[in-house]
């Protein structure tokens, strides 16, 4: 059995409110901004989180430095064999986490993660009933998370209209913004938010605001208000097209890079060099097609100037 509708019309706090009140069991699918998210309720009760964004409570520890991507490549080792063995437990037997503090740090960045999607004012959501518990859940189900629907809901109004604020300011992720050099400085002398200063550090123009966000040692939300902020009294730029060579030249994950050049590009769309770097890249994780799609646009764009030997 399932239902599903819009959350223009039926909030998301309603449909948590409503598989509380009638302790469902099921998976709840929700579409928003171009996202795909799950929560996994059990009796009513919200117990796991995954999406399509790269949630990971691995890459979590090691962007916040808990633990090292040596000792994570080492601990999935080890998970992959240990099929009835947690992540948590796994590190635990390398004295590298407590178990205690493991399954604090997942429920939390899952808590911190719901309260965010409790603010979605547009999108789709569906419910399936029938406990799922494939890979993406088996840590957070192995820890016994489970979150009353009102609590959750709760502390969800009271950041509501923070995450619009902040959505508004930030309206993808994948750009990359400067603290110009001349006012770094100042900016540091003048704030003393200490998560508006670590933010003002990392925003060199070398970094998306995803990787912002990850490295500040922080909350999620936390992080992102500071960011908004300083987004919306203009003391930082986003970068355009002349940084190429240099976002070129990062050390960030190819499908980043290629995140961050498309982003770049809605507002440059006849930037060449973008389009080559994004038609290299492509090629590069052999995605053939959107590779070919590149080039295409960058032959039209020379022979929308009737440059036949560009093209």
């Amino acid at each position: 059995m399932s239902f599903q509708g819009d959350i223009s019309s039926f909030s998301l706090g309603d449909v948590f409110q409503n598989l509380a009140a009638n302790q469902k069991t099921g998976s709840l699918r929700i579409q928003s901004g171009g996202s795909e998210r799950f929560v996994l309720f059990r009796d009513g009760k919200a117990v796991s989180y995954s999406d399509d964004q790269g949630f990971s409570i691995t890459e979590w520890l090691v962007e916040k430095e808990i633990i090292t991507p040596e000792q994570l490549e080492e601990a999935q080792r080890r998970y992959k064999k240990a099929k009835k063995k947690s992540l948590g437990e796994i590190l635990r037997d390398m004295e590298i986490l407590k178990l205690e503090d493991y399954t604090s740090y997942l429920s939390t960045l899952i808590q911190e993660t719901l309260y965010e999607i409790l603010s979605f004012r547009e999108g789709t959501f569906e419910f399936l009933e029938g406990l799922e518990e494939d890979l993406p859940h088996r840590e957070p189900i192995a820890a016994g998370i489970a979150f009353q629907a009102q609590s959750l809901l709760m502390e969800a109004a009271r950041r509501s209209d923070d995450w619009e604020n902040i959505r508004r300011s930030i309206p993808s992720e994948n750009e990359i913004y400067l603290v110009p050099p001349m006012n770094r400085e100042r900016l540091l002398t003048e704030t003393e938010d200490e998560v508006t200063k670590e933010a003002i550090h990392l925003m060199d123009g070398s970094r998306t605001l995803r990787k912002v966000i990850a490295q500040l040692p922080y909350s999620r939300f936390d992080a992102c208000r500071a960011i908004a902020l300083l987004i919306a009294e203009k003391k930082v730029r986003p970068l355009d097209g002349s940084v190429l060579p240099q976002v070129a030249r990062g050390k960030e994950d190819p499908k980043q890079v290629i995140a961050c050049l498309k982003t770049i590009l809605e507002r440059e769309p006849n930037n060449r060099p973008i389009l080559e770097k994004l038609a290299e890249l492509h090629a590069q994780l052999d995605q053939r097609d959107e590779s070919a799609t590149c080039w295409k646009l960058l032959a039209n764009s020379f022979l929308d100037e009737g440059d036949l030997v560009g093209a």
